[in-house]
């Protein structure tokens, strides 16, 4: 029994692994960049803080991966109407 629950506790990062492996060769992503766009993707535009909330990554992990996708093209950030110090992200409009 020890044993089966050793092999479902690493078969979450086994298959992570594969994805993100996959996803840097296709689309030259990271996992927080594609989590990132995944979670803008699913819940639309938001701000830092709860793209930290959605996809359970700290603050300086978004923060890099919003720098690499902004570089890319693929985020925009908008000074935020509603928190003077912050920002909406979302996804570029060429994203499907």
């Amino acid at each position: 029994m020890a044993f089966l629950l050793y092999q479902l506790s690493i078969l979450p990062n086994a298959v992570n692994n594969a994805i993100a492996r996959d996803y840097n060769e296709r689309f030259g992503l990271r996992v927080p960049e594609w989590r990132m766009l995944a979670a803008l993707g699913r819940f639309g535009p938001n701000s830092a803080n709860g793209v930290c909330d959605q996809t359970a990554m700290d603050k300086v992990t978004v923060s890099q991966a919003m720098n690499q996708l902004s570089k890319k093209v693929l985020i925009e950030r908008k000074a935020s109407e509603i928190q003077a110090k912050s920002s909406a992200i979302s996804r570029t409009p060429e994203l499907p």
